[in-house]
C-alpha cells in the first residue's frame, strides 16, 4: 500500500464523520425548536460535544500503537469498575429508570459504556496480537477473550440496564473476533452455552427489555393496536413526500419521543428527503468500508486488529440503528453513531475514529498485516453478503408493516377531508 491510497482511506474516514456529524447537528437544530422540555437546549450541548470529540480525534489520531497496548487493560478494567460502581450508587440513590448515565449536572451525563466498548477492543487486539492466534484451546481463549466479552456485556445490559448498548457491545466484539481468526467451533459453542440462555434470560426477566418485546409484537397488528412511539415513527416513513420538507421543518418530531437519540433517521428523512437519507447511509457505507480496508493494510497486526475491531463496532451499531428506526427489530434503545444526540457517544466514536485515521496514516507495507491472516477476505464478502439479504429482509418487513397501515392511513384521511369539507 502507498502512501496515497493511505491518504484516500484516511480523507474517507475524515470527510464521511464530518459530514454525518453536520447532518446531524444540523437536523438537532431543526428538533431544538419544537421547545419540548428534553430537548431544550439538545443541539449547542452537541455543539460543545463535538469541539470536545475533536480535541479527543487529534489526541487519538497521533497516539502512538505501543501507548495504546499499554492502556488497554487498565482501561478495559477501569471502565468496568466505573460501571459497577456508578450502577450501585444510582440504584442506592433511587428515581432513575436505567444505571448507565452518570449525571454530571446542567443536563450533562457520561456513560462509561460508550468507551468500555473501544478499550474491549485494544484489549482484544492486543491480545490476539502477543498469541499470534495460536490460542487454540477453548478455555484458554474462554478465560482471554470471550470472558471479557460476556463480562461487558453482563454489566452493560443487567447492571446499567443499558440492552442496546450490551447488544452492540456483544454484535461488535463477536465481529471482530470472528474477523480475527478464532475458530468458528468456539464460537458456536460459546453462542450455545452461553449468549443463547443469556440473552433469553434478559428477554424474560428484564423489564424494560420484555416490554420492547411485547410492544414490537403489536406492531404487526392493527395501526390504532401499535405502541404510541412506533406509530409515530410509522406515519414519518409514510406520509412524508420523497424530496422532504425541508431542513428543520419536520412534523413528526413534535410526536416522536426520543427522536433526537433512538429514532434520528426517520427526522433526517423528512428534512432532506429520500436523497439525504440515502446519503447519509453512504456516509455510514464509506467509513465502514475504510476502516476495514485501513485494517487490511496496516502496517503492523496490533493495529490491523484494532482497525478492524473499530469497524466491526461501527457496522454493529449502524446495522442495528438502521433496523430499529426501520421498525424491523424492537426499540432496544441505542443511538445513531455521530448523528444522535450524546456527549459520550460522540466523543467516544470521534477518538476511536482518531485511532483509524492514525492507522490508516502509519500504513505502509510490511508482514504482520492483518490482510495476511486467513480469513478477513471471507469475512468480508460474508458481512457484504449478510448485509444485503438484512436490508433486504427489513425493507421486506417494512413493506409488510406500510401494508398494514395502508388502509387505516386512508380512513384516516379520507375522515379528516370529509370533516374539513364540512
Amino acid at each position: 500500500m502507498n502512501l496515497r491510497d493511505a491518504r484516500n482511506f484516511r480523507r474517507s474516514i475524515i470527510i464521511s464523520a464530518s459530514a454525518l456529524i453536520a447532518f446531524g447537528l444540523v437536523t438537532l437544530y431543526g428538533i431544538q425548536q419544537s421547545e419540548f422540555s428534553d430537548v431544550r437546549g439538545i443541539a449547542d450541548r452537541q455543539a460543545q460535544y463535538i469541539l470536545v470529540g475533536a480535541a479527543a480525534f487529534g489526541l487519538c489520531y497521533f497516539m502512538p500503537p505501543g501507548l495504546l497496548k499499554w492502556i488497554a487493560k487498565p482501561g478495559l478494567i477501569l471502565s468496568v469498575i466505573i460501571m459497577g460502581v456508578s450502577a450501585a450508587v444510582l440504584r442506592f440513590k433511587g428515581g432513575y429508570d436505567i444505571y448507565s448515565a452518570i449525571p454530571l449536572g446542567g443536563g450533562r451525563s457520561i456513560q462509561p459504556a460508550e468507551f468500555a466498548r473501544f478499550f474491549l477492543v485494544l484489549y482484544l487486539a492486543a491480545v490476539l496480537s502477543e498469541s499470534r492466534l495460536k490460542v487454540k484451546s477453548f478455555l484458554r481463549e474462554s478465560l482471554l477473550l470471550l470472558a471479557p466479552c460476556g463480562i461487558c456485556f453482563v454489566f452493560t445490559s443487567f447492571i446499567q440496564k443499558d440492552t442496546g448498548a450490551g447488544f452492540v457491545t456483544l454484535l461488535g466484539s463477536m465481529l471482530f473476533l470472528i474477523l480475527a481468526g478464532i475458530p468458528p467451533r468456539h464460537m458456536g459453542r460459546l453462542s450455545v452455552n452461553a449468549v443463547g440462555p443469556t440473552l433469553l434470560l434478559l428477554c424474560i426477566f428484564a423489564k424494560t427489555a420484555k416490554d420492547r418485546v411485547m410492544e414490537y409484537q403489536q406492531a404487526f397488528g392493527s395501526f390504532q393496536e401499535q405502541e404510541y412511539q412506533i406509530q409515530m415513527v410509522m406515519r414519518a416513513w409514510v406520509e412524508t413526500p420523497w424530496l422532504g420538507m425541508g431542513p428543520g421543518k419536520s412534523i413528526q418530531k413534535y410526536f416522536i419521543p426520543e427522536c433526537h437519540t433512538d429514532f434520528i433517521l426517520p427526522i433526517v428523512f423528512q428534512d432532506f428527503g429520500l436523497m439525504g437519507l440515502m446519503a447519509v447511509l453512504a456516509m455510514f457505507a464509506l467509513l465502514v468500508f475504510a476502516g476495514f480496508m485501513t485494517a487490511r493494510r496496516a502496517a503492523g497486526r496490533f493495529e490491523g486488529l484494532v482497525a478492524g475491531g473499530i469497524s466491526s463496532l461501527i457496522l454493529a451499531n449502524v446495522a442495528i440503528s438502521v433496523m430499529v428506526n426501520l421498525c424491523a427489530i424492537p426499540t432496544i434503545g441505542i443511538n445513531c453513531p455521530l448523528l444522535s444526540a450524546g456527549g459520550s457517544s460522540l466523543v467516544s466514536f470521534m477518538g476511536a475514529l482518531g485511532i483509524l485515521a492514525g492507522i490508516a496514516r502509519r500504513s505502509e507495507p510490511g508482514p504482520g498485516r492483518i490482510g495476511e491472516t486467513p480469513g478477513l477476505d471471507r469475512f468480508l464478502g460474508e458481512v457484504s453478503f449478510a448485509t444485503q439479504k438484512v436490508i433486504a429482509a427489513a425493507f421486506v418487513v417494512r413493506t409488510g408493516i406500510l401494508n398494514l397501515l395502508r388502509h387505516p392511513l386512508a380512513c384516516m384521511r379520507e375522515a379528516y377531508g370529509a370533516f374539513e369539507r364540512k
